[in-house]
């Protein structure tokens, strides 16, 4: 009779114990130890039932007459490293074990284990390179071998021989705990201080021992616990079982109705291939849990000072900030999302609330916390909508480099693939990460470019000769040539000077594209061109970005046009979203943080276009208005730049790409 065969055969015969008729304990290679059917079984059918007194944890070393170390040292050992050091000599021992025939159904120290903490190879790590199970396995492994070298020097002073005991075989009793353990939730007890632990008496008959551990640490009460035969089950995501925990059993039961013949699993609940691989061994292809970590960088001091009193999760105990902790899970996306926008759905809240207030913070702006941070930022209404693309760049820029060294490394990989199971195991893993970073980055993506303007501005804007960008004058002659002609875009009574118009979000915009869509009378973008022209002789935006002007012509453009609206109405709507989160009138009254901010050189040689620019086209024009200033320009034209414009490859007329200074204007 096989080692399988053998604790089944064990297990039916212990008092308490059930195992179904129809299941049995099977083992081949590539399934290993497992459950199968020999006959159908209904639905909601009771398959197994673990009594505690078959339980194997450190409760029952702590009254083990046989080891009376582990009761005297159980401080100095503490909890993991007495189950660990109990289980190796129980094994070691086992023709002497009550759980003898257990112990030799268990997987052999001897065995090939695939769980990081046995990738000895430099290959088999090579596998595991700049993964996020890489650092959480470097990590316990240091853990792990601080515990082996504690345990061995405490047994070894109380004259016990740890010759046997070695690295190898501590490594094996580890993997068994993660690999096949359950929480000690499963026989905490309800309504008393006592834990019951199991110890064989004389005769072979099983005796409870009382525990009080009451004033044990909550940790020193959260412990891993092996119940036989029903760890012998194999996990998948789609079984559909219940876990039931009585006083004094444990029992497992299926949802669903067992056809005869198939194998017969457990579901660990869902856990993603980093927590299989890490604890198990194993990994799911395409397993729909899965996730990637993404680490934030500390924030400002500033804000790190409000996050301390609503967010005192991110911080450690001597209230500084642990990145650790503000770690995020992202998980598989679907395999199709209806709207560019439904990305934010699948994001952690956590996430979206903690780069909100950074965005915030950087911007200047209150402090504030909302109840639910999803409707806050996605609801059509909701002027924090305009925050949105500025996530999606905060969360590309940082699984951008994560991405880059996931790809160098696999450049190293064998060509050849995977060696052993190990490696098998780390390349799916693997696979995973990158097919996740790439979804999520690429549906983030996806959601900037759909915030860039319609194919028929692109190619008014962008439709000069050859693919060349068009200079303003021409952009705004289209515009005005199109309207005419064809009604095909909105009139300048109706244009984006709609406030509702906020509502379906943004757009991100070149220079070109916001001068043919900004929604300004074609005489007061004339009278903007010409001031430009003034300084720069030129408003062709291929010499502009040349000669440097790009950025100072954004600049002074915003300025611009809210002079002009300040007294028109109505304004554009993004006109309208700029002045309430950048407040020009407090800049210009001086009661503006921002207002102190002349933006030193720059904002003083813009103020110099500013004059010639009046000085060309008259003081009772917008560029003759007496409230320009360098404060001015820095402080909202300056800020909206800075906040809102970022570098972004767009497309030109004749396909190909190019990158461009872009801002995204919020009701555009």
């Amino acid at each position: 009779m096989d080692a399988a065969a053998t604790l089944e055969s064990w297990f039916r015969e212990q008092p308490a114990a059930y195992l179904h008729p129809a299941i049995h304990i099977s083992h081949n290679h590539e399934a290993g130890g497992h459950w199968r059917a020999d006959a159908a079984i209904e639905a909601a059918t009771r398959l197994v039932v673990v009594p505690h007194s078959l339980a194997f944890s450190h409760l029952n070393a702590l009254v083990d007459d046989a080891y009376p170390i582990f009761k005297q040292q159980r401080v100095a050992l503490g909890v993991e490293i007495t189950g660990f050091f109990y289980l190796m000599l129980q094994y070691l021992h086992r023709e002497k074990s009550f759980w003898k025939h257990y112990l030799d159904a268990l997987p052999k120290p001897e065995d090939q284990h695939t769980t990081p903490l046995w990738f000895d190879d430099s290959v088999d790590q090579a596998w595991l390179a700049d993964t996020d199970a890489a650092y959480t396995a470097r990590k316990r492994r240091e853990a792990y071998l601080k515990q082996y070298d504690n345990g061995i020097a405490v047994l070894r002073k109380a004259g016990i021989d740890t010759s046997p005991l070695t690295w190898d075989f501590f490594r094996w009793a580890v993997t068994m705990y993660t690999s096949r353990s359950f929480s000690s939730r499963s026989i905490a007890p309800q309504d008393s201080k006592y834990w019951a632990a199991y110890k064989t008496g004389a005769g072979g008959s099983r005796q409870a021992v009382l525990l009080d551990l009451s004033h044990a640490s909550a940790d020193d009460r959260n412990f891993s616990i092996l119940f036989p035969v029903i760890d012998s089950a194999n996990h998948t995501v789609d079984s559909k079982v219940d876990w039931t925990f009585d006083p004094g059993r444990f029992s497992l039961a299926t949802v669903d109705s067992i056809q005869a013949g198939v194998e017969v699993n457990n579901n660990y609940g869902p856990k993603g291939n980093d927590e299989l691989l890490l604890g198990y061994g194993f990994c799911i292809p395409d397993n729909p849990n899965d996730t990637v970590m993404l680490t934030l960088k500390a924030p400002r001091k500033e804000l790190q000072s409000h996050l301390r009193s609503s967010h005192a999760g991110y911080f450690d105990a001597s209230k500084q900030w642990d990145s650790e902790k503000a770690t995020f899970k992202l998980r598989r996306l679907p395999q199709r999302l209806e709207r560019p926008q439904d990305i934010f759905a699948e994001l952690p809240l956590p996430l979206l609330d903690l780069l909100t207030l950074i965005i915030r913070s950087e911007r200047g702006l209150q402090f504030e916390t909302v109840p639910d941070i999803r409707a806050y930022l996605i609801q059509p209404d909701s002027p924090a909508r305009q925050y949105l693309p500025f996530i999606a760049r905060m969360i590309v820029t940082s699984l951008v480099p994560k991405m880059q060294k996931l790809q160098a490394q696999t450049a190293y990989l064998p060509s050849t693939g995977p060696r052993n199971l190990r490696q098998t195991q780390a390349g799916i893993y693997r696979d995973g990460q990158v097919e996740i970073i790439m979804q999520t980055t690429q549906a983030l993506r996806g959601y900037l470019r759909s915030l860039r303007p319609g194919h028929d501005i692109s190619r008014l804007a962008n439709a000069g000769s050859n693919g060349t960008t068009l200079a303003l004058h021409d952009a705004v002659s289209n515009l005005v040539t199109s309207e005419r002609a064809t009604h095909s875009l909105r009139s300048e009574s109706d244009s984006l000077s709609r406030a509702d118009s906020r509502s379906s979000g943004g757009k991100i915009l070149t220079l070109d594209e916001v001068i043919s869509d900004s929604g300004l009378p074609e005489s007061v973008l004339q009278g903007f061109l010409e001031g430009i022209a003034s300084s720069a002789n030129t408003t062709n935006v291929a010499y502009l970005i040349a000669a440097g002007w790009e950025e100072d012509v954004w600049v002074l453009f915003l300025c611009y046009t809210w002079l002009w609206s300040s007294s028109n109405t109505p304004a554009p709507a993004w006109l309208e979203s700029l002045a309430a989160e950048n407040n020009p009138v407090a800049i210009m009254d001086g009661a503006s943080p921002q207002a102190d901010d002349t933006g030193g050189q720059g904002s003083s040689d813009l103020m110099s276009v500013v004059r010639q620019a009046a000085a060309s086209s008259g003081e009772d024009t917008i560029w003759g208005d007496e409230r320009w200033s360098e404060a001015f320009i820095a402080g909202f034209g300056g800020k909206v730049l800075q906040h809102q414009g970022f570098a972004m490859m767009v497309t030109k007329e004749d396909g190909e790409e190019e990158q461009r200074l872009v801002v995204y204007l919020h009701g555009a």
